[in-house]
């Protein structure tokens, strides 16, 4: 069932699949992840998260009119919530540009968990897209990563 008002493929009432025009692409989620949409004027915004892990992800669009890529990956290396950042990579998704921050932060229980974030940069296109995933151990970031991995260009 298509739900197009807010841009989901849904199956029962696990949202599997998102695909929404304006941000011109489309993610697959993995079994046991559900994922929720808010379109507001100035970003858009999914969070993709698995009940039963503490595996979860949010993207953020950013409009090139008011924001550019040298200031996301700065506010990204000088993020305090991060324990350790490795170095930027930068890394191709699907024919995307990506800049890879891996690093750990602690979280509202002060405990260290994985968080990576990403900034991609789609060459011809209005925003920006900043994603984090955060994950407990390496077990529970794999689905996370296979999400992203999953990102397909729609037509334009």
């Amino acid at each position: 069932m298509l739900v197009s008002t807010i841009g989901f493929s849904q199956t029962g009432k696990t949202i599997t699949k998102f695909e929404q025009t304006k941000l011109q692409f489309s993610i697959e989620l993995k079994k046991g992840f559900v994922a929720s949409y808010v379109d507001k004027k100035a970003y858009a915004e999914v969070i993709f998260t698995n009940p039963k892990s503490y595996a979860n992800g949010a993207l953020w669009s950013y409009n090139k009119k008011f924001h550019n890529l040298q200031e996301l990956i700065v506010i990204q290396e000088k993020d305090t919530a991060f324990v350790k950042l490795s170095k930027m990579k930068i890394i191709n998704i699907n024919g995307m540009t990506a800049y890879f921050f891996e690093g750990t932060e602690k979280d509202e229980k002060k405990q260290i968990v994985i968080s990576n974030r990403l900034i991609i940069d789609r060459d011809g296109f209005d925003e920006f897209y900043l994603i984090y995933l955060n994950a407990k151990s390496k077990k529970e970031m794999k689905p996370l990563i296979q999400i992203i991995k999953s990102i397909k260009k729609l037509k334009t």
